[in-house]
């Protein structure tokens, strides 16, 4: 790193974590709404699918996205990072908040719809208020 530069690896660190993180954080705990609420044998089955990233090893997947160089206009690019981090985190993240979710009791919900909520207020007021509590190991 070249002299005088700090600053702006200071500021490339915190755009690419915070947003990779809250793009992980929104994506996932979505998903864990959706794996508690509808507890049906192929959402089962599509919950194993975001698991699967786990065996595949986020490096691996960085050779060939940098050797196809000339289709991908986003190399060097902070979108990039942004992209592959997201994508590396959700398979963990995903097992992580739909423990939480799952955690949260369904009286909350029902009070929820018995005070007029629709289908979405209980995530929206409910599940995306109390999710700050995970988000450390999914990072």
């Amino acid at each position: 790193m070249g002299e005088g530069r700090f600053a702006q690896s200071l500021f490339n660190t915190v755009v690419i974590t915070s947003l990779s993180l809250g793009l992980v954080v929104l994506f996932t705990l979505m998903a864990g709404y959706v794996y508690r609420a509808f507890r049906q044998g192929l959402l089962q089955i599509v919950f194993l699918i975001p698991i699967s990233g786990m065996i595949i090893p986020l490096q691996s997947t960085i050779i060939p996205i940098l050797s196809s160089r000339p289709a991908i206009s986003l190399i060097n690019t902070r979108t990039l990072m942004i992209l592959l981090y997201t994508a590396g985190a959700i398979p963990f993240a995903t097992i992580i908040y739909t423990g939480f979710v799952k955690g949260i009791p369904s009286e909350m919900e029902e009070a929820a719809a018995m005070e007029g909520c629709g289908r979405r207020e209980p995530f929206l007021r409910l599940f995306s208020r109390s999710c700050c509590l995970p988000p450390a190991p999914s990072s």
